[in-house]
């Protein structure tokens, strides 16, 4: 039975160049994320859809954080 259900469908491949997907009005695309540009705004985590992790901090603050660490052990 699944198999005739599925003999009526139309195909799913699209000949890229020539054909293109049509996209939901509201698709603004995925979202690019460059470290050096980040200002931990959040922006990329509340707009995504995927429930990302909380953002990190920025590499700056890392390299402060990481010789902060050091000094204090030694």
């Amino acid at each position: 039975m699944i198999t005739l259900s599925h003999a009526n469908r139309l195909p799913v491949t699209i000949q890229y160049p020539y054909e293109k997907l049509i996209t939901a009005e509201r698709f603004r695309g995925r979202i690019h994320f460059e470290f050096d540009k980040c200002i931990a705004c959040e922006v990329c985590v509340r707009v995504s859809k995927w429930d990302p992790k909380p953002l990190l901090v920025c590499k700056k603050k890392i390299k402060w954080m990481s010789y902060l660490m050091s000094f204090l052990l030694h």
